[in-house]
């Protein structure tokens, strides 16, 4: 009995190993995109709400958000590295190197990198969905952060616009940049060099830059020089094509409107392309998240009611009982709205306004 007790035991070991190992890949090497090279694929509605919620993190690793006891080490952290991709993922997957070296350790932003590693894992270091590993971030992401990081430090800015114009040239990486095309971008060989290696694993890394948020987010920062692209890209940086709709209680135009928005949760299946049948912006709620709604509709109506009712009765010379039907506060009818059909971020223009609480607020290494 021993003996199918010990290969069985073999058998596990070994593939636990197996497992633990497979971000790396052969050799320590993480695994690339398998997007073809030079394709121009638009991002998938998940990757669209990753880049939405990727715009604060942003803001955060650059040392402009977030908690502000860690915002000075974000600032200092990995700015003596070179830019160099093999470099940063050495650090990241090598266990005699120390991955404090490009990155803080920040716990405050765990549950919110999570979330955006769910809609995209291909932002994460191990770049597996259903890896419970994966909390840390790409060396691509790091790359990138570090970039910027020098860009601020040097007081320089990215001509984003001419950037995007040369899509063609950084995606198909057949026809050699010019020193013209690096003067127009305003970045210098090394910092191009990086970004074609970033390009070359990851095609879709560059759609992200032209995420509405994430430019805006570039743009606070102030690494990337204001004109027409950004502007309009700022301008794009809202909510108003996705409106919240009647969930319960009154729907009169004067009645008190509380909104339901399912901000920075992973409680929405994902659409895995562009064809796949999610109406109506690429998302399904799972039963879990309906039935909170419903609940918390009931819950917010039922309380509602009691408190209107107590406060009415205590009004002078009311003596007989308030009758309130759902939906009804008093005089003034409360009406339930609800975000339907897809995830929102926590902040920005909208046509629903937001309870939640700040990104910053929300505990959870990025």
């Amino acid at each position: 009995m021993r003996r199918p007790l010990f290969f069985l035991t073999l058998l596990v070991c070994s593939l636990v190993i197996l497992n633990s190992c497979a971000a790396k890949g052969a050799n320590g090497r993480l695994p690339s995109g398998n997007q073809e090279q030079g394709t121009q694929v638009p991002l998938t509605a998940c990757q669209e709400y990753a880049g939405e919620l990727l715009s604060y993190l942003l803001k955060v690793v650059l040392g402009r958000a977030g908690d502000p006891g860690t915002r000075e080490e974000w600032k200092r952290s990995g700015t003596h590295e070179r830019l160099d991709l093999a470099t940063i993922i050495r650090k990241m997957t090598d266990p005699e190197e120390n991955i404090s070296d490009v990155m803080v350790i920040d716990s405050n932003i765990l549950a919110l990198s999570r979330v955006v590693y769910y809609y995209d894992p291909r932002l994460s270091l191990n770049k597996n969905r259903d890896s419970l590993s994966s909390i840390y971030p790409a060396p691509e992401l790091l790359g990138i952060r570090l970039l910027l990081l020098k860009k601020m430090d040097q007081g320089e800015k990215i001509n984003l616009s001419a950037f995007v114009e040369r899509e063609g040239k950084i995606l198909h990486q057949k026809e050699t940049l010019t020193p013209e095309d690096l003067n127009a971008m305003n970045l210098a060989p090394d910092e191009m060099q990086l970004i074609l290696d970033i390009i070359h694993r990851e095609p879709h890394y560059f759609q992200y830059l032209k995420c509405p948020f994430l430019v805006n987010a570039l743009h606070e920062v102030g690494v990337v020089r204001s004109d027409d692209f950004t502007r309009k890209k700022t301008g794009e940086a809202n909510y108003q094509n996705y409106p919240c709709r009647p969930f319960g209680g009154s729907d009169q135009q004067d009645a008190i409107k509380i909104a339901l928005l399912p901000s920075i949760t992973k409680e929405f299946y994902r659409r895995q392309d562009h064809n796949s049948e999610f109406p109506p912006y690429g998302f399904r709620p799972t039963p879990f998240f309906v039935d909170m709604a419903q609940r918390l509709k009931k819950d917010i109506l039922s309380r509602t009611k009691t408190l209107i009712h107590g406060e009415l009765r205590k009004r002078p010379g009311r003596s007989t009982p308030v009758e309130l039907s759902m939906g009804s506060c008093g005089n003034g009818p409360v009406g339930l709205r609800r975000w339907r059909g897809r995830p929102g971020k926590t902040s920005g223009k909208g046509s629903c306004v937001s309870a939640s609480p700040s990104p910053s607020r929300i505990k959870g290494p990025w």
